[in-house]
């Protein structure tokens, strides 16, 4: 975070971003001049490990590039300041005039373009929380943070049953061991899973999905994050068991 905010710095104070794209796509100008005024490569420094110095070659190099994209997905993302850091990815790209061109950050047109349809999911508009109070939820969804104590307070809201497809909790959540005793206090667990994992083993009834190799698929997921339109479908190659 720190070291983009004080890319744009340089970027700004240098005039070195793209002029043209900022007026044909941007808003907000002013604001962002403002927001990234204090934070000077110097005081970055110390909080992105990296030098002044070289944080200034990389802006200007960036700028200067024909062709230049910064590119950041779900590790950035997986920590507090991930929305921030996203945002300032798209921004020194869209200042540098690398926002939606070849050889910068492209968009595809799916075939089926599943985010329009995000905007029919529930919002959540009522908060609420989870039963300590200390979550609160988002898109009628509570973090996963909470899962395990959901399940071993008593009371009339605890979690009782449970449904896992092709994931594996215990140990990709951050329960530090406790959902792995938490789920032997569930009525019902049904895992969906071609494995007996850390967690589907303990699930009352393991249900086997087909492979990949076992189903005709047509996949409208990965042409959304695409740097090209394309469609592909791929035909079964063995019939699934009964």
């Amino acid at each position: 975070m720190y070291l983009l905010l004080a890319m744009l710095h340089v970027l700004i104070g240098e005039n070195l971003c793209n002029v043209h794209a900022i007026r044909a796509r941007c808003s907000g100008w002013d604001e962002l001049s403002s927001l990234a005024a204090e934070f000077t490569p110097e005081l970055a420094a110390s909080y992105a490990g990296v030098d002044a110095d070289t944080i200034r070659t990389l802006a200007r190099e960036h700028a200067a590039a024909r062709a230049a994209v910064l590119y950041a997905r779900i590790g950035v993302c997986q920590q507090v300041t991930g929305t921030l850091t996203h945002w300032l990815v798209n921004t020194v790209n869209a200042v540098t005039g690398n926002l939606d061109r070849a050889g910068g950050q492209m968009f595809a047109t799916p075939p089926v373009d599943a985010a329009r349809f995000v905007k029919y999911l529930p919002m959540g508009h009522e908060a609420w929380t989870d039963s300590s109070g200390r979550y609160r939820s988002f898109r009628s969804e509570l973090p996963v943070a909470a899962l395990a104590q959901e399940m071993l307070t008593e009371g009339a809201g605890r979690m009782r049953a449970m449904i896992t497809y092709s994931g594996n909790p215990v140990l990709s959540t951050p329960q530090r061991g406790r959902l792995d005793a938490a789920l032997d206090s569930l009525d019902f667990f049904v895992a969906v899973d071609m494995y007996v994992t850390e967690t589907s083993r303990h699930a009352d009834i393991i249900l086997p999905p087909v492979s990949q190799l076992e189903r005709e698929d047509l996949n409208i997921l990965f042409p959304v994050f695409s740097v090209r339109n394309n469609l592909r479908y791929d035909a079964r190659v063995f019939d699934p068991p009964g």
